[in-house]
Formats: C-alpha cells, structure tokens, sequence
C-alpha cells in the first residue's frame, strides 16, 4: 500500500511565487518520483506559478487559475475549504500537511497525522504589526499550531522560540533545514546586470525592513571611506528604495542601486560580488546566505537566531546591531584576498549540507515517524 500525503491548498491558492509555496513545490518534486508515495493536494485551483510547474495525476484535479489573483487571498482559501480532494473520507491518507495557518479545522480521518510547518516566529517576537488583521493572523497561527499532532521546523532557533512562546512541548517536534539549489543560468540580457555598476560591489537580498537591518548596512559603509569610494552597494529585490532610503542613501552620498529579477540575474550578481551582506536581526532560516555560499561570494552576517545555524563556520561574523563591528568586517575581508579565499572554500563545502532531496528525506522520516 502506497504511503498517502495530502497538502492542502492555503499557500498555493494566494501565493503566485513565494518561499514558502517554493518549499512545498519542492517536496513534492522529490515525491512524485517515489512510486510508493502517493502524493496530492486539495482544493479546486490555484494560482502558484511553482505548482503549475508539476506533472502529475494528482497535483492536476487542482486547476491552475491565475486570474483567481484579482481575489484577496482569503478568499481563495475560503473557497478552497469547500473541495478537500483526497482527505475528509480517505482513511488511507496517512498524513495532512498544512501548508500555511488557517484557524478553519479540515475534517480527516482519525489514522491521519495532521501536520504543520512553522517558518519564524518574527510578528510574535517583534511585533512588526499591531493591527486588528496581524491579531487575527496570530491568532489563527497558534490555534493551527496547537491543533496539529506534529510541527516542523525550519531550524534549532526557530522551534526554540515556538516552544518558549507557545508552550509546544518539544516531543512534538522536529527539525527539518530547508535546502537551496538555485541554478546557474545564463542571464539572457545582452550583459550581466552589472554592467552599468561601475566599481566593484557589495550585495544584499531581499527585503530591507525593520529586522531585517538594512539601515545599520547603511550606517556601516558611511563611516568607511574605503567602502564608499571603491565599492558600489546592490540592492537585489525588496522593491525600489523608498523616498526614505532614497533620502538617506543620498544624504550619505552613497552609490547604490535597487534591482529586481529573475534566479539566472540574481546567480550572476552573486558570482561577480566583492561580499554579500545580511545584517538581519533575526531569521527562521536565511536563504540567502547559502545560495552566496554555493556561488562562491564570501558572506558577512550578524550572529543570531538561526544564520549561525545556515552559516556555520563559512561566514565573517559582527558584532550584533554594531555598525562599527560590520564596517570593520567588511574592510578585512575585503582587504585580504587569502580571507577571502578561505570564505569562498568554506562556503562552497557549507551549501553541500543543505540540498532538497535531503530536505525532502527528512520530512518523509518525520511523516513515517510519526504515523507508525
């Protein structure tokens, strides 16, 4: 008898692209390949890009409707409720994974295992939004968690902070690394998107916001004259600099751009820069950082919640929330070649531990593990 998993629709159903539908497209990739694992998802369409990608019996009774996009999210997903392929009366199904926090319970047999996966716990930690939809998110987010007879975690820090803040007990739980194999592409532009980048550069990814410290980034090369003069600072995602960035950016006389793109843009922007920065104040895990690794861009990354679990020894290492301790980071590493070098190394052997198919492996142990 085949091994049945069922994921339902929540992420796929108002998430086009995304690191977290991007984390269960995976999954599934690895286990359409298994003949002894039967794998499906509920719902009746779906907007994903990535689960559009998949091909697959299953995957295809939930219909790819882009249009659906117009919709608030919540909306899909409370249509979604309504066609639960494969779940409410399949007592064969061994484990329902929930793919985001919806405090709406979905019917299962009693011998199904529902699982949940937990990201971060950033809102509870910094409350980034006290408005009345935030409450409502945290509020459907921890009676998801409690209901689930299992949760996985994407780090050590990460199930840490859930069993401080929410009171998990920890047998519960598992700890399961993402991975991360963003391909080489060629960039299909007539040059690479650091042509019009005149000095050599200083990459950060992702969004700049609150936790994510992108202003002590700022503060750090300001008071570097090595780094302003010599290096110019890029931007990759996080959408264009604000008038506040632009303001400051300006002010400190600073040469940076902000660029958007594709995987094959952002694979070529990390081979040819000087560093790449994370000055983020907290992560569920951090991406980023390994995909530098794996192209061979030497990494400087603040010390806290789960980077040093990604980063391991393949990182330079500052002084939390300290501009000082990061402008002198960045200065040495980029002032000795043989340091440099010896990130590089370290790093490409660092992003051989995290791949999907591991990641894929892991889960499927927890899965069986827990259905026994």
């Amino acid at each position: 008898m085949k091994f049945n998993i069922t994921y339902d629709s929540q992420i796929f159903s108002w998430q086009r692209y995304g690191g977290i539908s991007r984390i269960y497209k995976e999954l599934i990739q690895e286990y359409i390949k298994d003949p002894s694992l039967r794998i499906s998802v509920t719902g009746r369409y779906h907007i994903n890009e990535y689960l559009n990608e998949l091909k697959a019996n299953e995957i295809s009774k939930i219909n790819y409707f882009p249009k659906m996009e117009i919709f608030p999210g919540k909306i899909n997903q409370i249509l979604n409720r309504k066609y639960l392929f494969g779940v409410k009366n399949n007592k064969s199904c061994n484990i329902f994974h929930e793919t985001y926090f919806d405090s709406f319970a979905t019917k299962i047999p009693a011998s199904t295992s529902r699982v949940i996966s937990v990201y971060d716990m950033i809102d509870e930690k910094f409350g980034v939004n006290k408005s009345i939809r935030s409450k409502i998110s945290l509020r459907d987010k921890e009676i998801s968690i409690k209901r689930a007879d299992h949760v996985i975690c994407i780090s050590e820090n990460t199930r840490t902070d859930l069993i401080e803040i929410l009171g998990i007990p920890k047998i519960k739980t598992s700890v399961v690394y993402l991975g991360s194999e963003m391909m080489e592409n060629v960039y299909k532009d007539n040059s690479s998107p650091s042509k019009n980048i005149n000095n050599k550069y200083i990459l950060y990814v992702g969004s700049r916001g609150g936790y994510k410290n992108f202003k002590l980034l700022l503060e750090s090369i300001d008071s570097s004259l090595l780094l302003k003069k010599n290096f110019t600072l890029v931007a990759f995602g996080g959408g264009k600099f604000s008038k506040n960035e632009t303001e400051i950016i300006n002010k400190m006389n600073i040469n940076a751009f902000q660029l958007s793109g594709s995987d094959a843009m952002l694979s070529s922007l990390y081979k040819k820069a000087s560093i790449f920065v994370y000055p983020s104040m907290y992560e569920g895990f951090g991406i980023p950082p390994l995909e530098a690794m794996r192209f061979g861009c030497p990494v400087i990354c603040s010390n806290n919640s789960s980077i040093s679990e990604v980063v391991g020894d393949a990182g330079r290492y500052f002084k939390n929330n300290d501009p000082e301790s990061l402008k002198m980071a960045m200065e040495n590493v980029l002032d000795s070649q043989k340091l440099r070098n010896n990130l590089i190394e370290l790093g490409y052997k660092r992003a051989k531990i995290f791949s999907w198919n591991k990641c894929a492996q892991d889960t499927l142990n927890v899965y069986k593990k827990i259905n026994n």
